[in-house]
Formats: C-alpha cells, sequence, structure tokens
C-alpha cells in the first residue's frame, strides 16, 4: 500500500521536521511504500539536503513549492500572533496541491511519530471530510471555565466547544473535500481574527463532518507536564481514553525540546540523536535558554 503523508515547514522549523521524519521512518513497515511531501516555504538548500538523506527504500521525501498558491490564496495576508507563522497555514493548500490522492494524513513539525503511520491511514472515513482527534487541551480548559464558550458557538458554528478538533494531525478525505461545494476559503473570508489561526478554519469549515479517531494519534506530550494538577478537574467522559493513550502514544505532539524533563522528552531526543540535525537543536535551545536567564 502507498502511504501519503504531509508536513509544512519553514526554515527555522526544518531541524524539528527532520526528527519528526526520522521517528516516522523509524517506525514505518517493509509492508508499504511511504510518500512524505513537504510543504516548503523557504526551507534552505542545506535544510533540504539533510532531509533527504533521511531517505529509505520504501520512505520517499519530496519538496513542494507553495509560493504561487500562497498568492493565489492570499495566504501571506492572514492573521499571525504569537509563536505562528505563515507556514502554518500551507495545509489549507493541501487539497488544492494533492488533486491526484484521495487521501493524506497531514502531520504537524513538532510530533514524535511513535507507531506505524500506516495504521492511521488506513482508518475508514468515507462519509468524512476529516478524520481529527480532539483538542484535548482545550476540553480541560473548558473544564476549569478558561475558554469563551461563545466564540465557539457564534464564530465557528460549533454545537458544543469540546467537538474542537486540534489540526496538527488530520486525515484528509481528498476525494470528499473535492466533492464538497464549499472549500476552507470560503470559511477564510468570513473569519478575519481566528482564535487559533489555521485550527478554527478548518473547524468551522468542517462542521461536524469529521470522524473522531483516538487520543493516541494526537496525544499533547507536555499536557500532564504543564498541568500537574490536571486529574482534579479532568472530564471524566475522556479519562479512560486519555489515560490509555499517555500509556503509549502513536503519535506524541508538542514541543518536547523545551522540556527536557517531561514524560517523554527522552522519545524525543531518542530520535533526534539519529539525526544530523542533533547538534544545532542542543546549541539553539540551549542559547534561548541562555538569554532568558540573562534577561
Amino acid at each position: 500500500m502507498d502511504i501519503h503523508i504531509c508536513y509544512s515547514s519553514d526554515n527555522n522549523y526544518v531541524k524539528y521536521l527532520g526528527v519528526s521524519i526520522k521517528s516516522l521512518i523509524e517506525n514505518a513497515s517493509k509492508n508499504h511504500n511511504y510518500y512524505i511531501y513537504v510543504l516548503d516555504n523557504n526551507i534552505s538548500d542545506i535544510g533540504r539536503d539533510k532531509l533527504l538523506k533521511l531517505q529509505t527504500d520504501n520512505c520517499f521525501i519530496k519538496f513542494i513549492a507553495t509560493a504561487e498558491l500562497m498568492e493565489k490564496y492570499q495566504i501571506n495576508n492572514l492573521h499571525l500572533s504569537g509563536h505562528i507563522t505563515i507556514a502554518t497555514y500551507l495545509r489549507l493548500l493541501i487539497p488544492n496541491i494533492f488533486t491526484n490522492l484521495e487521501k493524506i494524513i497531514y502531520v504537524d513539525c513538532d510530533t514524535i511519530i511513535n507507531n506505524d503511520i500506516a495504521l492511521l491511514y488506513q482508518y475508514n472515513i468515507e462519509n468524512s471530510l476529516f478524520g481529527v482527534i480532539k483538542d484535548i487541551g482545550l476540553i480541560y480548559k473548558g473544564a476549569i471555565n478558561k475558554i469563551d464558550e461563545k466564540y465557539f458557538h457564534n464564530v465557528l458554528k460549533l454545537d458544543n466547544y469540546s467537538n474542537y478538533f486540534n489540526a496538527g494531525v488530520l486525515l484528509y478525505n481528498l476525494a470528499k473535500i473535492r466533492d464538497n461545494k464549499s472549500n476552507v476559503f470560503d470559511v477564510v473570508k468570513q473569519i478575519k481574527k481566528p482564535k487559533f489561526h489555521d485550527q478554527c478554519y478548518l473547524n468551522a469549515f468542517a462542521k461536524g463532518q469529521v470522524t473522531y479517531l483516538p487520543f493516541e494519534w494526537n496525544f499533547f506530550g507536555n499536557f500532564k507536564y504543564e498541568n500537574p494538577k490536571y486529574a482534579l478537574d479532568f472530564p471524566k467522559e475522556y479519562r479512560e481514553e486519555f489515560e490509555n493513550a499517555a500509556k503509549s502514544p502513536s503519535i506524541i505532539h508538542g514541543k518536547l525540546w523545551e522540556y527536557p524533563d517531561s514524560e517523554y522528552s527522552d522519545i524525543f531526543f531518542h530520535y533526534a540523536r539519529m539525526t544530523s540535525f542533533y547538534e544545532s537543536i542542543i546549541y539553539e535551545n540551549a542559547s534561548k535558554k541562555r538569554k532568558k536567564v540573562i534577561k
């Protein structure tokens, strides 16, 4: 079977993209071919060369230039805030790029693929636009009354904020999306300042036409570390699935390199050491830490 996976990255994140791809390849089955596409927003030649060296006999990497489509759909004009860069919006272009595919997985750069990603690809989502994983961080914030529910109802038109999904891992049903009467850029025109950027656009576009997949396929690796008392308020209806996913998550999502003493960071560094990006990751984060201490 051919498995299609897509990332998007600029040069700032290429080192973390490399670690994620390495983890995917290390857990790939010999029974499939894995086609890894990178939506390229000005990755350097050095970065591309390092990524290409990760290829194996059945795992292939291809870079896709996005400048023309970004201009056509005015991606550069979309709302930015915090650490978010334009690269995050490139996933909105996926249906316009992969017009010959039926399905594709989108994965964020700050992920570790801790299982064979072909298992995710094989989920049946024929009646949905996307296979998605609920945003457990948002569900938790709702449980402790730290979200604006009106935004999810009035702006995104969601029946319940707990149905909001995280866009860091998405299984696209490209065939059904192509048959849809509207597209995500119709939503982009309506929502000028989305709270969570591309995620809000995709949630508003999908409007319930999704299949919810297990938490293990988009497990927030730093969630328990950042919320040590989470068990006191964690919604009971999600507790068992969350705890089971925590034992052996298939995709770990989050900036694990920023929390080297957190529960899953050793998994990140295990794969990082297998790449030529390891030293630059250590140097970059040591430099950031030093600047914070000095400040």
